[in-house]
């Protein structure tokens, strides 16, 4: 969470960083007696911020008292993407699954302060310690450069193996006795079929019916093959990729961004792991950085860890890349007009994600 940019020209559901601001600083003072003097000193945005909600990176003044040092220096603000693909998201649930998951042990940061109805702030937004480490370039690719480029290969090697390990850490947790609860169904078949609808879905909701024929495709595909699986459901992390951890002296220091925590096989979060880390190496034309584990030693590692067998990876993988597919189309379709989606979806079929996608369906 320590890779960011200091940002001069935030706005945020029509109002100026000025406001913004002001209105972060005043309810921060109201969280805490010790924090009523307290003063935002500057406002930062993450580098590597995802799409379905916007952080913020705010450092506090110094407080006088020992009382308001202890509280923090610095908090990552969490606020909802007002964009309606991501109306369904819920910062509530995203504060309080945290909170379970890190009284199960991960490093997950520390929940502050949940807040709600703001008339600038809006209907959900929450406060986490900032947590110090670097992490692993999204765009562009860390593959292609960076400080995980830079660090000698079995340092890589150590802090892959750190990663799979922290993936296993999740999947070993019982979600019940955690507390978990969620909505989607537990017998097998119908699980599959709630998920493969979700896909069909999310596509609908910013693209027609002759938009995106890869994705549409793969969907054929994958419901004419869905496995039945038998094996335990587990808490999904449903984004574990190394971008979303960071990392000191090679090693996991936070796991970020649960947004899409659900109960599913775990095999899929592995298939995902190890589908992302490719794809970023090969949506950049790149060769994956030497000392990074392959799949297979991947997937033993994980087996080894979790005492579960990787049943339907094969097919997990490609429901991966249709996943991907589909959030990246959704992605873009959020920054053009009407007038422009049809072009633009139809540009994004002869890309790297989608020429990929096609590849796996022979």
């Amino acid at each position: 969470m320590s890779d960011a940019d200091p940002t001069t020209d935030f706005v945020y559901r029509g109002q100026d960083q000025a406001t913004v601001t002001a209105a972060l600083e005043a309810w921060i003072r109201r969280q805490d007696p010790a924090l009523a003097a307290t003063t935002v000193t500057s406002l930062w945005h993450p580098t590597h911020d995802g799409f379905s909600n916007i952080t913020l990176v705010l450092d506090l003044d110094e407080r006088p008292s020992a009382e308001a040092a202890a509280v923090a220096d610095k908090v990552a603000v969490r606020l909802r993407n007002e964009h309606p693909l991501y109306d369904a998201m819920s910062l509530r649930r995203q504060f309080d699954d945290q909170i379970r998951l890190r009284s199960c042990g991960l490093p997950v940061p520390e929940m502050r302060w949940f807040g709600s109805d703001d008339p600038v702030l809006g209907e959900e937004f929450y406060a986490m310690a900032f947590v110090d480490g670097v992490i692993p370039s999204d765009l562009p690719s860390y593959h292609g450069g960076g400080w995980l480029a830079d660090l000698p290969e079995a340092e890589r090697t150590a802090l892959w193996w750190d990663a799979v390990d922290h993936v296993v850490a999740l999947h070993t947790i019982d979600p019940d006795a955690a507390g978990f609860s969620f909505d989607s169904p537990r017998e097998a078949d119908a699980l599959m079929a709630s998920m493969l609808a979700a896909r069909h879905q999310m596509l609908d909701r910013f693209a027609g019916p002759d938009d995106l024929t890869t994705i549409r495709t793969a969907l054929s595909w994958l419901e004419a093959r869905a496995p039945h699986l038998d094996g335990p459901l587990r808490l999904c992390w449903g984004d574990a990729r190394l971008p979303n951890m960071a990392f000191v002296d090679a090693r996991v220091s936070a796991v970020l961004d649960w947004e899409d925590l659900h109960l599913a096989w775990p095999v899929f979060d592995l298939a995902w792991f190890i589908y992302m880390d490719a794809i970023s190496a090969i949506q950049g034309g790149l060769e994956r950085l030497a000392g990074l584990p392959d799949a297979e030693a991947t997937v033993a590692r994980w087996c080894d860890g979790t005492g579960l067998d990787p049943d339907g990876l094969a097919w997990a993988t490609v429901y991966s890349a249709v996943e991907l597919a589909t959030g990246f189309a959704a992605a873009f379709s959020s920054f053009v007009g009407p007038d422009q989606l049809a072009e633009t979806l139809a540009s994004l079929e002869s890309g790297p994600i989608f020429t990929d996608l096609q590849q796996r369906l022979h």
